[in-house]
């Protein structure tokens, strides 16, 4: 007879974080979910304290999670984070933020950088580079933004993240991002193969000071001692790269081939399509 195995998921959202343990077999065990706030200190300006939002909710749902379950430790098999996607935060070499993070779209603050992107380029190449006129959505205007307007946080980064890479570079100490969310979201600093645009990225920042593509299920690392001080979670637990809360949750569903759609209410709302993938971008 095997010995079963667990597995730890977590979602970190925009104003509350849950998580889970399953089987091998995918059965709930047990679940956790606490709640918190998102900061609006400006009209069009929304974020998260990283460290007291993201990571804490992280190791407070984690250590719950176990605590309650009383499920051997050692049978921690992997763990994965899914979060709010899209979100622009400044670490430096330790992983500690620089700054607030700025969130996904609905942090619409830099207009300037969007129409200074889109002639920068002209609309016929932002449609080749974008597929679309460029966004709130889009980091890289984020990043532009922390360059025009905070230039020593800008000058101290040593890895722009979004939430998803933050929390695995936390237990890991590996700056590891889902390759579909970084073409998603930080688009065009990403190949569709996961690989960095050197080229491109000279616009905005320096190739290095972004997180390496993987796919969501690969591992990114394992589960460093300080995080399982933090969390509870043994060291040396696999650590998928995990990815944006949305693409989780489009999966979750069965969006799966193109035709299949989801609409997503929540803090926000998004309508998700599957469709063929254009090889011409």
């Amino acid at each position: 007879m095997t010995e079963e195995k667990y597995f730890i998921g977590i979602d970190i959202g925009t104003f509350s974080s849950k998580g889970v343990i399953i089987n091998s077999k995918g059965e709930i065990i047990i679940s956790s979910q606490t709640s918190h706030e998102m900061e609006n200190p400006k009209q069009n300006y929304f974020e998260h304290d990283a460290e007291k939002v993201w990571w804490y909710d992280f190791c407070k749902i984690s250590n719950e999670l176990l605590n309650r379950s009383k499920i051997d430790k050692t049978k921690i098999s992997g763990v994965g984070a899914s979060t709010l996607g899209a979100d622009c935060l400044p670490v430096d070499k330790k992983c500690n933020p620089l700054r607030k993070a700025i969130l996904y779209g609905i942090d619409a603050r830099c207009q300037a950088e969007i129409d200074e992107i889109t002639q920068m380029y002209g609309n016929e190449k932002i449609d080749k580079l974008f597929g679309r006129p460029v966004c709130s959505g889009d980091v890289v205007a984020k990043i532009l933004w922390i360059k025009n307007n905070e230039p020593e946080i800008y000058k101290n980064t040593y890895k722009f993240l979004t939430g998803s890479s933050y929390i695995t570079a936390k237990l890991t100490d590996n700056y590891i991002i889902d390759s579909f969310l970084g073409i998603a979201s930080f688009r065009p600093l990403y190949y569709t193969d996961g690989n960095i645009n050197n080229d491109i990225c000279k616009d905005f920042c320096l190739p290095e000071q972004l997180a390496q593509g993987k796919l969501v299920t690969e591992i990114a690392g394992y589960v460093t001692l300080k995080a399982e001080f933090e969390t509870g979670i043994p060291a040396g637990t696999p650590v998928i790269t995990g990815t944006g809360d949305s693409a989780a949750e489009a999966i979750s569903v069965g969006v799966l081939e193109a035709g299949d759609m989801m609409i997503q209410l929540g803090s926000s709302v998004f309508i998700y399509l599957c469709t063929e993938i254009n090889k011409n971008r």
